[in-house]
């Protein structure tokens, strides 16, 4: 109407419940309609029905022709309304006629029914005007609305699928409408595979939630006195009545509107949605199933009705299984720090904040000479148990990791062998009767040096894409059976040759040097002198010296040899 052009539009926004209570007509596209029971209960079905998987917005309008301005302090506060709140809006609503007249005529009286009640020219300062003004409107419509996941994240968790780590996905919402997301990422979300970690509702539940609750300033009558005579209304301080509009009863707080579209913990849905794999419910009853059952919690892929908590306790299991948990989280919640400590590694990711208005940014960067803004700030000191910050790609990342560690793991596992070689080579010599195969300078510059170069040498490999292929093992802290068997043959047979090898070549060296016996023969293990120290080869330093320096010679050439084979242990040599 361009008579109205220059005057104020209320425009509401909220969940069905409560913007319905505010209207007393509808918009059909081309004109308006009394709101009847019917109305209203068709509309509260659509939004209990696609709240449930989605997130429902109604909406409202209301011209304001008559209102001159409305005070700026108010956007600063909110009105706490209880639980039936219709009987706040009758005093000033001012419904439509049922009138048998033309569509016309209903429509000009429908529209003169919004202006009714407010007087000319009024400025709202107070509570109980900005209450009145948003009487009487005029329901617009819903719009059913439901995150969508990114392109990039998609690809992301087909990446790490196929790398062999398993995506799980902690929501705050009820099992709907996690699994309506979670579908969309790409997880399994079917009937046993998600496990809700809210346990059973006990009174501490509720009286958080109404802290919470109360935890913002109200402006709801703080400038008004409460009737002695008559406890439901109130009377202002030019003596017209209002409606109470807070309720201190304590089951009054709990709102009608129980889904709503943004809640920080969704509320659970009013139906049996228990899946039928009979899996575990609440975060009390991971540890016994784990125990008593089978492993299937650790093995699924959506958790639903999350909080901090049961979050980091979820996680704290997982490590408590050997699993190696890293998390992703947004740097913008500082909530997440604590779930970052919990983890083995973490990584914030700085998140898109919604566009409120389209002509508005979300948010202003500073200058250097300002410093860091506060949304900064606040994402710098929430990623802090995220030591690196570098914007990157995760997937390299993760490879780039996997590689490092497999090449740090070889270079500490040639290195325990190489140790281990030059132990075992000494205790033969002792065993047999053979002077040291090694002298004590030989033993500490191979175990110093000769050791050391070749185990760090292999951690400057190149890259290989093929890592991401494979499985990582989970954290073990125990030696098992199969573990001890498989490194010994996978190790075993590497240096077995060199342990049997190098005293034999010893021995054959040294027999060179022993003086024949009469009768002829060559006395491979004879010692010349047995009665003396080393069998007396200390008679013979120079043949000791050289069968030694041949010895470390080849134990050089095999160490040399064997280093190869850590480069790429998972390819055949052929």
């Amino acid at each position: 109407d361009k008579s109205n052009h220059d005057s104020l539009q209320l425009f509401s926004q909220g969940t069905a419940d409560i913007v319905l209570d505010a209207c007393v007509d509808f918009y059909d596209g081309r004109e308006l309609h009394t709101l009847s029971d019917s109305d209203r209960k068709k509309v509260q079905d659509f939004y209990q029905r696609t709240s449930l998987t989605a997130y429902c917005t109604a909406f409202a309008y209301r011209p304001l022709p008559d209102v001159a301005s409305v005070d700026g302090g108010l956007s600063q506060v909110y009105l706490e309304l209880p639980a039936d709140s219709k009987e706040l809006y009758d005093p000033f609503r001012s419904p439509t006629p049922q009138l048998a007249s033309s569509a016309h005529l209903e429509h000009c009286q429908s529209a003169d029914s919004l202006l009714a009640g407010l007087p000319y020219e009024e400025k709202i300062t107070d509570t109980e005007g900005c209450f009145r003004i948003q009487c009487s409107q005029i329901f617009i419509g819903m719009v059913t609305m439901q995150y969508q996941a990114q392109t990039d994240m998609v690809q992301l968790i087909d990446q790490l699928e196929r790398a062999c780590i398993r995506f799980v996905h902690f929501s705050k919402e009820n099992e709907l409408r996690s699994r309506v997301f979670s579908e969309k990422m790409g997880l399994e979300s079917g009937w046993n595979c998600h496990i809700s970690l809210l346990s059973e509702r006990s009174s501490g539940t509720l009286s958080s939630s109404r802290a919470m609750s109360m935890s913002a300033p109200s402006a709801i009558n703080l400038e008004h006195r409460i009737s002695e005579t008559n406890p439901p209304e109130q009377v202002s301080e030019d003596g017209a009545l209002l409606p109470q509009l807070e309720v201190n009863h304590c089951d009054a707080w709990q709102s009608l509107s129980c889904l709503t579209d943004s809640t920080e913990q969704s509320a659970p849905v009013n139906f049996d949605m228990s899946n039928r794999a009979k899996l575990p419910r609440g975060i009390d009853k991971i540890r016994p199933h784990l125990e008593l059952v089978d492993n299937v919690p650790l093995l699924v892929s959506l958790f639903t009705d999350c909080t901090v908590s049961t979050t980091r306790e979820m996680i704290h299991i997982m490590q408590e299984y050997g699993e190696i948990v890293c998390v992703m989280g947004s740097s913008a919640n500082a909530d997440n720090v604590g779930i970052f400590l919990q983890a083995n590694a973490s990584f914030a990711v700085q998140p898109l904040f919604p566009q409120v208005c389209q002509k508005v940014s979300v948010y202003s960067e500073t200058t250097q000479e300002q410093g860091p803004s506060p949304v900064t700030l606040s994402n710098q000191l929430n990623s802090l148990p995220c030591t690196v910050q570098d914007p990157g790609s995760v997937f390299l990342l993760v490879m780039e990791a996997r590689h490092f560690m497999q090449c740090t793991w070889n270079c500490v596992q040639y290195w325990i062998c190489g140790l281990m070689t030059l132990s075992t080579i000494q205790l033969l010599a002792a065993m047999f009767p053979l002077p040291p195969i090694l002298s004590t300078g030989q033993v500490i510059w191979l175990s110093v040096l000769i050791v050391p170069l070749l185990s760090l040498s292999l951690v400057a490999a190149k890259t290989d894409p093929q890592v991401m292929h494979r499985a990582t093992n989970k954290n073990q802290t125990q030696m098992k059976f199969e573990m001890a068997v498989f490194v010994l043959w996978c190790y075993g047979s590497k240096f077995l040759l060199t342990m049997v090898l190098v005293p034999f070549m010893f021995a054959l060296a040294l027999s060179r040097h022993c003086p024949r016996p009469v009768k002829g023969g060559w006395p491979l293990l004879a010692s010349p002198h047995p009665s003396e120290q080393w069998g007396g080869w200390g008679r013979y330093p120079q043949a000791l010296v050289w069968s030694q320096q041949v010895t470390a010679l080849l134990v050089v050439v095999h160490f040399v040899t064997i280093s190869t084979s850590f480069v790429h242990r998972e390819y055949l040599s052929w």
